[in-house]
């Protein structure tokens, strides 16, 4: 991955942003059991963070930590966890990548009605988020407070850009919030509109992401992976190829995801 210090989800501007205090990874206790994993926002650290807070976990920690692609763990030093192998979608910037005849075509269309407006309020993205996991049946646990939070130390630090791709009378088709380091511009945050689910709105945010990172000289653009078979799918459509990061994780017992999404129903019902 290069020089690690560079990573931006480990720089002193980027915890502050997020409440992260001098550790990229949070420490805390839920329900009863300890619980460390990536700070919010941050989808990715390096071992160095790993290092801070190891000597704090039990035994029984529940812990799931994602590190950056291009990093190979030493495994004996993981000997009580478990490490799975996940993956995201990466662009060389270096190369003159060109993007699938499909996606040619929505940038194609798109461009005829859809524009795009910076924007320093981050509130009809987290809006857009919401209602996507929603149609999901999920929850969006990020909260709107620390998007904000983050949406304005990343605007005003000079390392992020939030857009949106709008219809001619100003309604909001999609969102995307992208940060960036000394290297690499990531997929931080982004959806589209569910109702009018405007797949061009989303590929014409990405294409200008793009753009963007390569005017900055910068050597990669990280989607920052997907679970989900079409986001994936999408992914590649410009270009991207799969790299392997590492998670390593101690899962925790089912007594603790049952109270937990029990907790969560609660919430939904007394609102």
């Amino acid at each position: 991955m290069g020089d690690s210090a560079t990573l931006l989800f480990e720089q002193n501007k980027w915890l502050s942003a997020v409440g992260a205090g001098d550790a990229a990874l949070l420490t805390e206790r839920v329900a009863g059991l300890q619980r460390c994993c990536n700070a919010p926002l941050t989808p990715y650290v390096t071992e160095k963070s790993f290092e801070k807070v190891k000597k704090q976990l039990t035994k029984r920690a529940f812990v799931e930590i994602h590190f950056a692609p291009g990093i190979r763990l030493d495994k004996a030093n993981y000997a009580s966890f478990q490490i799975k192998e996940r993956s995201t979608r990466i662009l060389d910037l270096s190369k003159d990548t060109a993007y699938s005849s499909a996606l040619e075509r929505q940038l194609r269309k798109g461009e005829r009605s859809i524009q795009l407006k910076k924007s320093t309020s981050s509130a009809s993205l987290y809006a857009l988020m919401k209602k996507v996991y929603a149609s999901r049946g999920n929850e969006l646990v990020l909260s709107e407070l620390l998007l904000e939070k983050a949406t304005k130390a990343a605007l005003e630090g000079g390392f992020g850009e939030l857009t949106y791709a709008c219809t001619t009378e100003g309604e909001s088709l999609a969102a995307l919030l992208v940060v960036w380091d000394e290297r690499c511009m990531y997929y931080l945050a982004g959806a589209r509109n569910e109702v009018q689910k405007d797949s061009a709105a989303m590929s014409l945010l990405l294409d200008a992401a793009i753009q963007s990172a390569r005017a900055k000289g910068l050597a990669r653009f990280d989607f920052c992976g997907s679970s989900i078979e079409g986001i994936d799918r999408f992914f590649a459509g410009f270009g991207a190829t799969k790299e392997v990061y590492y998670c390593v994780y101690n899962p925790a017992p089912l007594w603790w995801k049952w109270l937990r999404k029990g907790a969560r129903v609660v919430k939904r019902i007394i609102g």
